[in-house]
């Protein structure tokens, strides 16, 4: 490309019009590094993102379809179009999750989503201050009025609506209930909220930072289960089957591939964030999709237009 800038440049024929070879060839190289960064920006977007379709996290995924929109300058359907077309690089990420690498940059990104999570959680607080401020005795009353004990869902339910309206990331969802369902897993128990509360100060908003610190403390966790990988190859039939973790797994035994969130806790659906409508979808007898893995479910929001859903509720999702 330089050697073609030369040539016009310097063309008898061009003179006056093309500008002086040195501006161009810095232009050009100034030009190519924006773009190679562009390019590895959306590359380790995209690896994420199938990361948290593995990992079943809504919260974030969201917010990283949202990321990748603005870095492609396109509309939910114009992203759900671009990654149809990445099977090759879904497949890729799978190899690379089971055999646990890019470990560094999951980390990475990690950090960076659960920190912008919290921070649109501190400014939905400072503009609902006096609810914050009440220590989050009303937040019981409101919702379990008379009632000692509660179940998980329930809890977890309320406790988004009322101080965070948005859903939990899924790490911050399970140390949350490591906290609250501490007898068991799944009641809550109104002893408990009021003790947790008490020791966060009766502030709820501190709570939920001190909670995620303690995630953001232990990141590696986060990422990847303790156990070894071992990593057999999927079979594709055709391009047009559902990738799912029986292909990763066999009956009874674990890969130790699947990122940390990603198995089965009792009282809370697991799998992909489209789970619930491919289970749905398949009830009414549809074909095979022709989706490739890693397109999630997610509703997204922009400016000009109202909600739109990714793919068909046969979205494939790795379960």
């Amino acid at each position: 490309m330089e050697g073609t800038l030369s040539v016009l440049c310097q063309s008898p024929s061009l003179r006056g019009i093309a500008p002086p070879l040195e501006d161009a060839l810095a232009q050009w190289r100034s030009d190519i590094e924006v773009f190679q960064e562009r390019c590895r920006e959306a590359s380790e977007l995209h690896a994420y993102f199938v990361f948290l379709d593995l990992k079943g996290d809504q919260a974030l995924l969201k917010m990283v379809a949202q990321q990748l929109m603005g870095l492609l300058e396109t509309s939910p359907q114009g992203l759900v179009a671009n990654l149809a077309r990445t099977r090759p690089w879904v497949e890729s990420a799978f190899e690379t999750f089971a055999g646990k690498g890019a470990r560094a940059m999951l980390e990475r990104r990690h950090e960076q989503a659960l920190q912008k999570w919290l921070a649109s959680v501190k400014a939905h607080a400072d503009e609902n201050a006096a609810l914050m401020a009440e220590g989050g005795q009303q937040f019981w009353d409101t919702y379990f009025c008379n009632l000692y004990k509660i179940s998980w869902p329930d809890f977890e339910e309320a406790f988004q609506q009322y101080f965070l309206q948005k859903i939990c990331p899924q790490d911050f969802q399970e140390l949350l209930r490591a906290r609250t369902a501490t007898a068991c897993r799944h009641h809550v128990t109104r002893h408990v909220w009021d003790t947790l509360l008490e020791n966060s100060g009766r502030s709820p908003l501190t709570l939920v930072e001190e909670l995620m610190q303690e995630v953001l403390s232990d990141l590696p966790s986060m990422i990847y289960n303790n156990g070894p990988a071992n990593f057999r190859p999927p079979q594709f039939s055709g391009g047009t089957e559902r990738f799912s973790s029986s292909a990763l797994e066999g009956p009874g035994e674990s890969s130790g591939l699947a990122p940390r969130g990603a198995t089965d806790k009792p009282g809370r659906p697991q799998g992909g964030p489209s789970e619930a409508l491919r289970d749905g979808s398949e009830k009414q007898g549809g074909r095979p999709s022709m989706a490739p893995p890693g397109v999630a479910m997610v509703e997204l929001q922009t400016p000009n237009m109202d909600r739109a859903r990714g793919v068909t509720s046969e979205s494939v999702t790795p379960q």
